[in-house]
């Protein structure tokens, strides 16, 4: 008969994995074979392309002709800071390099959509670790079970799966640190410790986080079965600060020393960015609000759910202190991303031992009425509206004017924005481009095609314009022409 019950149980838990797995396979077929939700994924597709070659650098090697490369060594590169940095004779992508690295294989087999593996995968094992660490703290089946369904599909987390960035990898990395709060021992301690350690290698964020959670187990408990944990996790960061000392010549790598030496105030900038982060988090995971109630929960022995909550706090705040932006183009607050582990299992262990939280009975009717219109909205947001809101994206912003380009026998396009570029990366060995983000850049650039005998181009912009101030130096040959979110128009230089 236990046994009986245990395969139920079993059965009960993955209902929700499994429906996600069938969301994500949707998902997986939802991507677009050559676009990306973000412009920067297109650099690090180059990177993978590159790396897929056996040029293992992390300075771009675009292949062009000649005449192409000395335009761009005059200034006409398509990419600048803070995605690539020019040190005049190399163009250094500043993004992370090993989630690359890892995505060589799944690219070459699959191509672009072969980027989206690691991601998907690092989705769905999210999903059954949570469900193992809920498991061990003793949260009840009923509760797991609707904590699993919420993380699936009431939170933002699970579209990560179809955006190529590394968020899902290094949440994934971070549950172990998590684990190691709320449990006196866990199995495998060493191997984790270096899984928690390498989601600094993802993701900047992570250094803040882990540092976190690093000195709250060394300040807790000294025992050595704790040791075991912290010392491979230290060394992974270690060993990820020498790594980039020696690939960039700082230790934490150029995307982080960028950040580190803005000269902005740090304190106003930080409170805009806490401002507009927790309200993304609000409006994408609404049942965050109600995890504030776990500081009313009383309990006599283990409080290693509230401290896990503290924990996620002083992250939030110290994290905005560091990060570059609020997150820019994005579905609900990737910087925050690591939080929604967290929250939940704060809730699912305040739902268990609702009868302990010092509220009257009403309150608590309130709150439980409220988290299930929240996690329906939850589900409604992220589940219905997130897919068809990156479904439209793949297929409406970027694809149009790849087909243009394609379509067109003009080899030259120039952009007046880089985030322009890095979107049509997939036709760079169709197509040249150069970045004029002015008109001075324009004219000069002009008078370097004309010396190449090149007389036609492309020029891409985000609004509706055309070249200014050429003095009669080119002639329209089809006017602006919006293809999905760009504006194309065709010029013929005349030459003198």
């Amino acid at each position: 008969m236990q046994s009986i019950s245990n395969r139920r149980a079993i059965y009960n838990i993955n209902f929700s994995i499994f429906f996600g797995s069938l969301y994500l396979l949707f998902l997986f077929f939802t991507i677009s074979n050559n676009t990306f939700y973000s412009g920067d994924a297109g650099i690090k597709f180059l990177l993978i392309k590159q790396f897929a070659t056996g040029c293992f650098d992390v300075a771009l090697n675009l292949e062009v002709p000649e005449w192409v490369e000395n335009i761009w060594l005059k200034g006409y590169y398509p990419f600048t800071q803070p995605f690539v940095y020019s040190n005049g004779k190399e163009n250094i992508v500043s993004f992370p390099f090993l989630f690359q690295l890892l995505n060589i294989i799944p690219y070459k087999y699959l191509g672009i959509k072969g980027m989206y593996i690691i991601p998907m995968i690092s989705v769905l094992v999210s999903w059954i670790y949570l469900k193992s660490i809920l498991e061990d703290i003793g949260v009840n089946k009923k509760y797991r079970e609707i904590s699993i369904f919420i993380f699936v599909f009431s939170t933002p987390f699970t579209l990560y799966a179809a955006i190529y960035w590394e968020h899902s990898i290094a949440v994934l990395f971070i549950l172990s640190g998590l684990e190691m709060i709320l449990k006196e021992d866990i199995k495998f301690p060493i191997l984790k410790g270096v899984f928690f350690g390498l989601s600094t290698w993802f993701r900047p964020e992570a250094i803040i986080f882990c540092g976190l959670v690093i000195i709250y187990l060394t300040l807790r408990n000294k025992e050595s079965k704790r040791c075991i944990f912290i010392l491979p996790a230290i060394a992974t960061i270690l060993l990820f600060f020498v790594t980039n000392y020696l690939v960039y010549n700082h230790f934490l790598g150029i995307h982080s020393y960028q950040v580190i030496h803005e000269k902005h105030d740090k304190i106003t900038q930080a409170y805009n960015f806490f401002k507009i982060d927790s309200y993304l988090l609000i409006r994408y995971f609404p049942l965050t609000i109600t995890s504030i109630f776990i500081l009313k929960l009383k309990l006599k022995k283990n409080d290693s759910v509230k401290h896990l909550f503290a924990v996620g706090v002083i992250f939030m705040i110290l994290v905005c202190f560091f990060i570059p932006n609020h997150g820019g183009k994005q579905w609900g607050p990737r910087y925050f991303l690591f939080l929604i582990p967290c929250i939940l299992i704060v809730i699912s262990f305040l739902w268990q031992n609702i009868s302990k939280v010092n509220l009257t009975n009403k309150v608590k009717t309130i709150i439980y009425y409220l988290s299930i219109l929240l996690i329906v909205f939850g589900c409604y947001w992220n589940t219905y509206v997130g897919y068809i809101y990156i479904r439209n994206d793949y297929k409406n912003r970027v694809r149009p004017g790849i087909k243009a380009l394609l379509e067109t026998k003009n080899e030259l396009v120039l952009v007046n924005d880089q985030l322009i570029g890095q979107e049509f990366t997939t036709v760079f060995d169709k197509k040249y481009f150069f970045l004029v983000d002015n008109s001075k850049k324009l004219t000069n650039l002009i008078s370097l095609l004309i010396k190449e005998k090149k007389y036609f181009f492309i020029y891409a912009t985000i609004e509706p314009e055309k070249p200014i101030d050429l003095q009669n130096r080119v002639k329209t040959v089809n006017a602006p022409y919006k293809y999905g979110a760009y504006y194309f128009a065709e010029y013929e230089i005349i030459s003198d």
